[in-house]
């Protein structure tokens, strides 16, 4: 006992050594710099995004109700604006950015993980260092990409995403725009993991029911989105289906679909009826809202020409904010009908049935004070036999020193339960644990 609240003591005497040196971040990322506004327009503490900053990324990162009028950087114009009158007589006009689009995110972190044996406080410095491009050639044409440069000890270990949008192909404003490249597929737009606040990951986009494939792993494909009057969301999408290569390996395509429908707040494409006069830099996180989602996907993998396995998840999502309350919640359930590449011949079922689900509440106790905890657990069973059974809490302390600078404290504790394995029970003796306790730094610029 007092060996362990010697490493908790010392744990957090480094964090405190951390908090005090850091220096303010003068450079902020370029979304910012291009509409000269806070990070807080659009977050509530980086990477999470409010409900207008949603709105910005789900419009192709251009600002709602109209974008020129907000860019404070100057552009650079291909083609004059009387281009648009004559065209097809001439190319339409559109603009590139002022200077190269392009931020970094850099995570710093103390590790606190008691194991058997071993270190248990472990300086993670740095944890991660990415770049990130982004912007527009006018109000149809953007783009976004993140190059990890450097995550958990490897130099360079790739290209993460990389996609083009095309907005507004027909139809309405938003009804119509189409994904194309390297994405996290639109089934996780309820609970994007890119926006999460936590250290760890939504047991519904983390969890690898066969240890082959997960959902919020980006794709290399094509996706079709929009939404419809302003509260009525729709993704669809076919992708390789391949989370390490962008190139197939086979010839079968993953295909899937979502819909989500919000109540109150603001709409899901950011439309406000009186038109925007000004991009609002504080207080801007009471949505008053309620959006629920589902959706479906069915994909393969081989391994092996043993492995040829076809699998299926359906899901729904939930999202609630109360003024300074956001609450999410989601669920998903599968079946691999082959991963492991067993016969019948042994008279054991090959099909695997799975489900994955959490809860999460966050409370803003001040605009740079949030306060939440999650909790998931996974279920895995073939022939009746529990593969995986298991639950994750993870309380969270998130505090913005400025709006580019992050510290979060969170821990992870896992609690195990039995297992049947041939029709006997194994029961998880001694398994409940803590698994980490994190001290993290994140500034962007």
């Amino acid at each position: 006992m007092k060996k362990f609240s010697f490493n908790v003591l010392l744990m957090f005497c480094i964090g405190v050594i951390i908090l005090i040196s850091v220096q303010e971040v003068k450079a902020i990322p370029d979304f910012a710099r291009k509409y000269k506004t806070s990070c807080s327009t659009c977050h509530y503490a980086i990477p999470k995004r409010n409900a207008f900053g949603e709105a910005f990324r789900r419009n192709g990162y251009v600002m709602p109700m109209g974008d020129a009028e907000f860019i404070k950087r100057q552009r650079i114009p291909l083609g004059a604006p009387a281009w648009k009158e004559v065209f097809p007589d001439a190319i339409y006009p559109g603009w590139l950015p002022g200077s190269f689009p392009i931020s970094a995110y850099i995570h710093q972190r103390v590790v606190y993980a008691p194991p058997e044996g071993g270190t248990k406080i472990d300086f993670d410095m740095p944890h991660e260092f990415e770049i990130f491009v982004g912007g527009s050639f006018g109000e149809k044409f953007s783009f976004f990409g993140e190059w990890v440069m450097f995550e958990k000890g490897k130099n360079a270990p790739g290209l993460k995403r990389f996609f083009f949008q095309i907005n507004d192909l027909i139809g309405p404003d938003n009804a119509f725009n189409i994904r194309v490249g390297r994405l996290e597929p639109g089934i996780t737009e309820g609970y994007v993991d890119n926006n999460r606040i936590t250290l760890e990951h939504a047991m519904t986009l983390d969890y690898k029911a066969t240890g082959k494939w997960r959902p919020r792993d980006q794709q290399s494909g094509i996706e079709l989105r929009g939404i419809i009057n302003h509260r009525f969301q729709y993704a669809v999408g076919v992708v390789n289906g391949e989370k390490s290569t962008i190139n197939d390996k086979t010839d079968e395509k993953d295909i899937y679909g979502r819909v989500a429908f919000k109540f109150g707040g603001l709409a899901l494409d950011g439309y406000e009826p009186a038109g925007m006069d000004a991009l609002k830099q504080i207080d801007n996180w009471a949505d008053n809202a309620l959006t629920i989602g589902a959706y479906i996907y069915q994909g393969n993998y081989q391994t092996s020409n043993l492995v040829d396995n076809d699998f299926n998840r359906f899901g729904f999502d939930l999202h609630a904010n109360l003024n300074r309350f956001d609450f999410f919640a989601g669920a998903i359930f599968g079946t691999d009908d082959n991963p492991s590449g067993l016969t019948n011949a042994t008279n054991l079922k090959k099909e695997l049935n799975s489900t994955a689900w959490f809860v999460e509440g966050q409370y803003l106790l001040y605009p740079w004070l949030i306060a939440g905890v999650r909790v998931g657990g996974v279920t895995s069973d073939q022939n009746n036999d529990d593969v995986d059974k298991y639950t994750l809490i993870s309380p969270n302390i998130t505090i913005l020193a400025r709006a580019n600078v992050r510290f979060t404290v969170e821990g992870l504790i896992r609690i195990k339960g039995d297992k049947t394995i041939g029709g006997i029970t194994i029961p998880a003796i001694n398994d409940d644990k803590v698994s980490w306790i994190k001290l993290n730094m994140l500034f962007v610029m």
